[in-house]
């Protein structure tokens, strides 16, 4: 997007010749021929331990320009509305920074990256992941194609480019030739034994989280991938941009957002409130039926949106708030209860962050990446059982999912309302602070990534001069170039 390009445009300057040398040497390493003659089968190797990414860690980031950081949430809304009609449309951003959406793929137009995203696959969730790649990478969204127009457009666009997968590996899209860059968005809770041949061909996984990063690293050198794993971070919509101002600080209340997620503890939840009259009121979002909320119909701090009663008929579908009512209601909340048994990323948790709310949340990763265990802007609540289920490819690392005891839960809600008011408020002050700074570093770390697929897309010409592959000592230059690379710090 121009205006994050304009404002941190100066960032890559105080890296040098340094981060220009790293982006030079992973275009080669990652584009073919050259990187198969200089480092043949030990290629993951040499570039997992010498050099370990382009992608800086960016940990002195530049703070967001909050005008800039409105106007990014806006185009990031519109995006994602659009994505999530579930239609088999093309969407990406002109050089202006604005949305097109096209019905049919103009084969003569290549971006630095096409993320294949079939209509029904385009939940809220999936758009917004993606939603940022089309905003800061110049990504573009397409559907799956018929097989005539799949060979159209590998003719069309070839090399130039990179391909992002998601979940669902579609081997269609997976290109016969050695010279195509296979991105993956890793959730490290979805990724599937069964899809370990699809997994093979990717040449970068791309992590969010630092759980994602230790387990892909392990995964890969196991496995023998020739995939690299690099650590982007991620962010989230922020709901608190164009809403009233919040009540946050008035009233101590609760917001749970179920969504239509089995995995958030959600009975659980509702079994400690009901035990426990005299807690502040609960509010719960989600998509219910009477049978899963009529058990809860006598509690007076209970409250369930959108509200369900006896004349909902069973086969009618539940519903959902629409976008404006949650955001307000994110934003009137000072205290979220985001206790998930698993996440790949973890907006609810992060959108809490970004409202300033207090987050009580699960004790394990990467949910408690988002909240601190000392006195901190989040607190956690403890782990009763751990699970790993045989059917995910990183569970045989560590379990993934993480079951809570409804006790506990009510003991962690007791600490928060033991809190002063100012205390409360400040937590999420904290956390608001937080939320804008992990962005930052984020939009930083994608204008690493742009920059590299940006300069992969233009080919080779140019750094056949700089690297002396044109001569003799060509291949001990390049050689001893990635010999001399230092390693990146610890993220």
């Amino acid at each position: 997007m121009s205006a994050h390009s304009s404002s941190h445009g100066g960032r890559h300057s105080s890296h040098g010749k340094q981060h220009t040398n790293r982006l030079f040497l992973w275009i080669l390493l990652l584009s073919g021929a050259a990187a198969v003659a200089v480092l043949s089968a030990n290629r993951y190797l040499l570039s997992a331990h010498v050099l370990d990414s382009p992608i800086l860690p960016h940990e002195d980031a530049e703070p967001l320009n909050l005008r800039i950081h409105v106007a990014d949430e806006r185009l990031l809304r519109l995006v994602v509305e659009e994505c999530a009609k579930r239609e088999e449309s093309i969407i990406w951003l002109d050089k202006e920074g604005q949305m097109v959406v096209q019905e049919a793929l103009d084969f003569k137009q290549c971006p630095t990256m096409d993320v294949l995203l079939p209509g029904r696959d385009r939940d809220l969730t999936t758009c917004t992941d993606i939603a940022l790649y089309v905003m800061h990478t110049g990504a573009r969204i397409m559907p799956l194609l018929q097989a005539v127009d799949m060979e159209r457009y590998n003719t069309g666009c070839g090399a130039a480019t990179a391909r992002m997968f998601w979940h669902t590996m579609y081997p269609q899209f997976i290109a016969n030739r050695p010279d195509v860059l296979h991105v993956m968005l890793v959730d490290h809770n979805q990724l599937l034994v069964d899809d370990a041949r699809l997994h093979r061909h990717m040449n970068v996984f791309l992590c969010k989280t630092r759980v994602c990063l230790e387990l892909m690293q392990r995964h890969v050198i196991k496995m023998g991938y020739r995939g690299h794993v690099w650590l982007m971070g991620h962010t989230s919509s922020d709901p608190s941009v164009d809403v009233r101002q919040g009540t946050q600080g008035k009233d101590l209340s609760f917001l749970h957002i179920k969504g239509r997620s089995p995995l958030r503890h959600t009975q659980q939840l509702l079994r400690c409130w009901a035990s426990q009259p005299e807690f502040p009121r609960l509010t719960v979002v989600g998509a219910f039926t009477w049978d899963e909320v009529k058990e809860y119909g006598d509690a007076i701090n209970i409250r369930f949106l959108p509200q369900v009663n006896q004349d909902t008929l069973p086969d009618q579908p539940p519903r959902l708030l629409v976008p404006t009512e949650l955001r307000q209601l994110q934003a009137d909340s000072p205290v979220h209860i985001c206790p998930s048994q698993s996440e790949g990323w973890g907006h609810t948790i992060n959108e809490a962050r970004a409202v300033g709310a207090v987050v009580l949340t699960t004790d394990h990763p990467p949910m408690n990446e988002f909240v601190s265990k000392a006195k901190g802007p989040g607190l956690v609540i403890p782990v009763e059982r751990l699970l790993a289920y045989r059917e995910l490819a990183l569970a045989k690392y560590e379990p993934l999912d993480a079951l809570i005891d409804e006790a506990q839960l009510c003991d962690v809600v007791e600490s928060v309302l033991q809190m002063p008011a100012q205390e409360v408020y400040e937590r999420g002050q904290q956390a608001r602070t937080n939320f804008l700074y992990e962005k930052a570093v984020f939009m930083a770390r994608m204008q690493d990534l742009r920059a590299f697929l940006e300069q992969r897309a233009q080919g080779l010409q140019g750094f056949e001069q700089r690297l002396g592959l044109g001569d003799d000592g060509g291949l001990m230059q390049q050689r001893q170039l990635l010999e001399e690379q230092p390693s990146l710090p610890a993220v």
